[in-house]
């Protein structure tokens, strides 16, 4: 699967949608359908909020043979704002930072 088409699986299992989280992209609404759609590349700056917002790897992302797994965490999706997606954005952080210490460890034992 192409970035692009990713990218857009993973906002729709998310539950988000194209205008809340172009504001938290701080970029314009007609920029992410662009990206979403192929038309447009994607930034490696706006990949990286995507990784961490989605809680997987920039690899993840980029390799066509990968299929990052989305972590669901309860919010108020209703009226989510940018200062939500920020927060749910540090909290995938840890999980995945988390994660990644137990794969760590269990190659280790």
């Amino acid at each position: 699967m192409k970035v692009n088409e990713k990218l857009k699986v993973l906002r729709k299992k998310s539950g988000y949608s194209q205008e809340k989280l172009s504001e938290y992209l701080e970029i314009d609404q007609t920029t992410l359908s662009k990206i979403e759609s192929g038309e447009r590349t994607v930034t490696l700056g706006i990949l990286n909020k995507l990784s961490e917002l989605y809680s997987c790897t920039l690899e993840s992302l980029i390799d066509e043979n990968s299929k990052p797994e989305v972590i669901k965490l309860a919010y108020r999706s209703k009226d989510a704002t940018s200062d939500d997606f920020c927060q749910i954005a540090r909290a995938n952080k840890i999980i995945l930072n988390m994660k990644e210490m137990l794969e760590i460890r269990d190659k280790n034992d």
